[in-house]
């Protein structure tokens, strides 16, 4: 592992934790809460939407649009009431047979395009629409509404008792401690729609000319922050005056990214330290095995790899060590074999270099003397030849000692390259020289045996 591991490890887990949600977020939101919102959506209506759906079909075709009426005051979304033929107009888009086969069983179906819910009246031809439940819902308080309340209440009582001429006075300082933009706007302005940010459904503006709490949410937030709060207003008294704050979804987006940097920052660091206590034994033992085998390349042989507590390299750096000692006893004992084998040769070669110097002294000695006499001839000829022959015995012993010196060392190199072990090398190679050497020296012929080379 290299020393820019943990930086690098750090940076991957900053990524994965912050850098790719924040980024991803925003365009992958509404896609990934679709089926979580349908699936709200459903639980909001089924029940209902089938006792109402019952309940219609028990009346008859006059007391039918009166019923509906009934149910459409206490209904919790806005509902629609039409006929089968005209529901492909209403909705702008055809239905497949399918889908009709589905509505005539009595089932509640939800429209992909629209966002709607349709179910048939049971023994009838005509169909209720329950317009998108988690854009319209109405008689019941939403969270982005709860959450406003509070907020609502506290600016509401700024107001109370105070002259419309100071309103504006009031609301320049009450805006300022918020972080964000809160204003007066005239109701007619926001119920003619001419704040393009600002849109309100037919049940909003009603409930804002009633005076209650209107909130708005932004749906690309739904997976930051549980409601998507954007804007929230309501109407000052009976004035035409509405307070309106907002956007706040970025003020609450950024404040969100900051405890998110802290939080998961604070947490990348954690585990950064928990993996740094864990792999960092790890990673000073592999420093160290590299370090010492490089040392160990080198020819500083007695250099071992340093074992640390905690490290998952144990196995290795004593494999290493064990095979560093075993290559160092093995150059040991070559060295000794080595030592020993040139003593030997030494003694072998200086002892072939006596024997010749005599032999040559020999030779000069008697190519000088007298051949022309007989008796002279009888009186030194065997003790010349004698000596000539021992001289050439001894020669040929230590040639023959050197050669079984060189074919012994040969049989154990080829012994080493099929055994690693070289127990008692040095006993082994010069035990058989020493016993050559006693044969060889029995086997020197006495003055006067043998012939004449």
């Amino acid at each position: 592992m290299k020393k820019s591991f943990f930086l690098t490890l750090l940076l991957v887990m900053l990524a994965a934790g912050m850098l790719l949600p924040s980024l991803a977020s925003e365009h992958l939101g509404g896609y990934l809460m679709k089926p979580f919102l349908q699936r709200l959506s459903h639980y909001y209506v089924t029940t209902s939407a089938h006792t109402a759906a019952y309940w219609l079909s028990l009346q008859s075709e006059e007391q039918r649009p009166e019923a509906f009426a009934q149910v459409k005051s206490l209904y919790p979304v806005e509902i629609q009431m039409t006929r089968t033929d005209q529901l492909s107009h209403l909705l702008a888009h055809s239905l497949s047979d399918n889908t009709l086969n589905r509505l005539s069983n009595g089932e509640l179906i939800f429209l992909d395009q629209s966002e709607h819910f349709i179910i048939g009246i049971p023994d009838s031809d005509q169909i209720l629409i329950l317009l998108s439940p988690d854009k319209t819902l109405v008689n019941i308080t939403t969270d982005a509404e709860a959450e406003s309340m509070g907020t609502l209440a506290l600016l509401q009582r700024r107001f109370q008792n105070q002259p419309e001429q100071q309103w504006p006075k009031i609301m320049a300082e009450t805006s300022a401690l918020f972080p964000y933009p809160v204003t007066l706007l005239s109701i007619q302005e926001i119920l003619t729609d001419q704040h393009d940010s600002i849109r309100l459904n037919a049940y909003q503006k009603e409930a804002l000319q009633q005076g209650r709490a209107v909130a708005v949410s932004n749906k690309r937030n739904l997976m930051n922050y549980g409601s998507g709060l954007d804007y929230f207003m309501q109407r000052l008294d009976n004035s035409n005056q509405v307070l309106v704050a907002g956007p706040a979804s970025l003020v609450v987006q950024q404040q969100l990214d900051r405890y998110q940097l802290i939080s998961q920052g604070s947490m990348s660091l954690l585990v950064l330290l928990l993996l740094s206590l864990w792999l960092l034994p790890t990673w000073r033992a592999s420093r160290s095995l590299i370090n010492s085998a490089r040392r160990f390349a080198m020819g500083q042989m007695p250099d071992r790899a340093r074992r640390y507590r905690f490290s998952h390299f144990h196995p290795v750096t004593d494999t290493f060590n064990r095979m560093a000692e075993d290559i160092e006893a093995d150059f040991k004992a070559n060295q000794r074999l080595i030592q020993t084998l040139s003593r030997e040769m030494d003694s072998r070669i200086s002892g072939i270099e006596t024997g010749l110097n005599q032999l040559e002294k020999h030779l000069k000695s008697t190519s000088e003397a007298d051949t022309t006499s007989s008796v002279s001839n009888k009186a030194g000829e065997l003790p010349e030849a004698c000596t000539e022959q021992q001289m050439t015995w001894l020669i040929e012993k230590e040639v023959d000692q050197l050669s079984q010196l060189t074919s012994d060392a040969l049989i154990k190199a080829r012994q080493r390259s099929e055994d690693t072990s070289f127990t008692d090398t040095t006993k082994d190679t010069t035990k058989p020289v020493t016993d050559k050497t006693r044969v060889h020296t029995a086997s020197v012929p006495e003055s006067g045996s043998g012939e004449k080379r």
